[in-house]
């Protein structure tokens, strides 16, 4: 499905597939215990490596509306994950420098991509976490 999201053409399939990985990563309907293990699919066993792979400079590539579209979706998934999370997503965004790669998006032509950056900057510092503020400034 990750695939799907950064590849389709339809940008209406795209945005129902992060809505549909948004909804799995959602922990408000889960135990905790059932929560740490599927938390443990996106951030230790890899998922959340080829979700954010589109904001990695070394995947650029041409920059297609779906491209450019699966960057946003991207950028808002980053933002979700902030925001519900907690550590073990802060801890992620700064360990693989995604505040730097969404930043990029600010010299982006496309409003659009400049204001979801603006989103995974503005989660990582409404999280008021002096450390994590630190590190994505350097």
């Amino acid at each position: 499905m990750i695939q799907m999201m950064v590849s389709e053409d339809d940008q209406g399939v795209q945005s129902q597939i992060a809505e549909v990985i948004r909804a799995v990563m959602d922990p408000s309907a889960l135990e905790h215990r059932e929560h740490d293990k599927r938390l443990d699919v996106f951030y230790e066993r890899g998922a959340m490596d080829e979700i954010v792979a589109p904001l990695r400079p070394e995947n650029s590539r041409p920059a297609s509306p779906q491209a450019c579209f699966a960057q946003q979706l991207v950028c808002e998934i980053v933002a979700f994950a902030i925001a519900r999370h907690g550590n073990r997503a802060k801890a992620y965004v700064v360990r693989h420098s995604l505040a730097q790669h969404a930043a990029q998006l600010l010299n982006a032509p496309q409003r659009y991509l400049q204001l979801a950056a603006v989103r995974v900057l503005r989660a990582l510092v409404g999280s008021k976490d002096d450390n994590i503020n630190r590190r994505s400034e350097e």
